[in-house]
């Protein structure tokens, strides 16, 4: 079909690990812009994640829709067939030398506009969401200890949603558990561990948007592979620093007006590039 003209690019591991950050891509998108959605076109739709660097595939033309600067060892080659709907922070916009009318916020925000924040009462006080490279069968294990909720990254986008909603506070290693609580109304706590990969560019990028610092509790990594004497003082230490964080940690939550003003301005620009496509999609085909 002609009006079928983005092809939507987000991160894949190479591993094949699934992960709720780079899947809510497929899930948010078809709902928004499934009209204009196709495996063959060819216009790259760059929507959420930390995508813009030296490994963006070429295209006749590329949209970017909210997404952030990071990883790679270079900005991307950006010239005349690039179209700047949004970018997801101050941080990135700078980098690419944007206006800073630029940034708005990571569009993950839009999961706002798919369901309401209320899912009835809460099932746990707290939540823990590692990163998905540290995620595990030893932290649902700690979770339990602590009758703490397990939020697990590799789960289906609904499932991490409906965990998100259902928690009074979430513990995140995730940036898109952060972004997608705060979307929600669901106060979060940023924690960090050595190993996981986390970069500190993407959430300080974020968190400028929303006007938040990015301050992380530390908090110690199990790994997988961990086993007998080892994994258990581990775990101790882990579900001891768990505890703590949940005691002694303020709680972060954006304004309810700057989210607010943010979603409106994601859904004008969102409207405005469904125009935008819409006009391209009716203009005649011409031959030579």
């Amino acid at each position: 079909m002609r009006g079928r003209v983005l092809r939507l690019f987000y991160f894949k591991s190479a591993d094949g690990v699934p992960n709720f950050g780079d899947d809510l891509n497929p899930w948010l998108w078809q709902k928004l812009l499934g009209e204009f959605l196709s495996s063959d076109g060819e216009t790259l739709f760059a929507g959420i994640g930390t995508l813009l660097n030296d490994r963006m595939p070429r295209a006749k033309r590329t949209i970017v829709f909210g997404s952030g600067v990071g990883f790679g060892s270079s900005l991307p080659h950006v010239d005349e067939s690039w179209m700047f709907c949004c970018v997801r922070g101050p941080l990135s916009a700078r980098a690419l030398q944007l206006p800073p009318s630029a940034a708005v916020t990571d569009p993950a925000l839009l999961v706002a506009t798919q369901l309401p924040a209320q899912a009835g009462a809460p099932r746990y006080r707290f939540s823990y969401m590692p990163h998905f490279r540290n995620t595990n069968d030893h932290w649902a294990r700690v979770c339990r200890w602590l009758g703490f909720g397990y939020i697990d990254p590799r789960d289906d986008v609904e499932t991490v949603v409906d965990r998100i909603r259902t928690s009074r506070v979430v513990i995140t290693e995730a940036m898109h558990g952060a972004i997608v609580a705060d979307a929600l109304g669901v106060p979060w706590i940023p924690v960090k561990s050595a190993g996981a990969g986390v970069l500190d560019f993407k959430w300080r990028d974020w968190c400028a948007s929303v006007e938040l610092p990015y301050q992380p509790e530390a908090i110690i990594p199990l790994y997988a592979a961990s086993r007998g004497a080892r994994l258990a003082a581990k775990s101790a230490i882990a579900a001891a620093e768990l505890y703590r964080i949940s005691r002694t940690s303020e709680p972060r939550l954006s304004d309810a007006r700057l989210r607010r003003r943010h979603l409106d301005e994601l859904c004008e620009r969102l409207d405005n590039l469904k125009r935008h496509l819409r006009s391209e999609i009716r203009q005649p085909i011409t031959t030579q």
